[in-house]
């Protein structure tokens, strides 16, 4: 299922567009109690769907698997 987020053109403030993508992230998935392995999985694919510009680029670039958790890509991506 595909849910709706903020987006991140490149020009805005990464931390703040991670926390706005987690708070949506979190309102979305309120109701499935995801164990946080599949959680992080799930941070993980869909953070892409909010990003555009150059930020696109870079997402698709990465092997989704290298991430242990959504914190390493978050740090990486900050």
């Amino acid at each position: 299922m595909s849910y709706p987020y903020p987006r991140y053109n490149d020009e805005a403030d990464a931390e703040a567009h991670v926390h706005a993508f987690l708070t949506t992230w979190q309102a979305n998935h309120v109701s499935q109690r995801l164990v946080v392995l599949d959680a992080n999985a799930s941070k993980i694919v869909e953070f892409g769907l909010s990003l555009d510009g150059q930020s696109t680029s870079w997402y698709s670039q990465h092997d989704l698997t290298e991430f242990q958790d959504f914190n390493q890509l978050e740090d990486i991506f900050v």
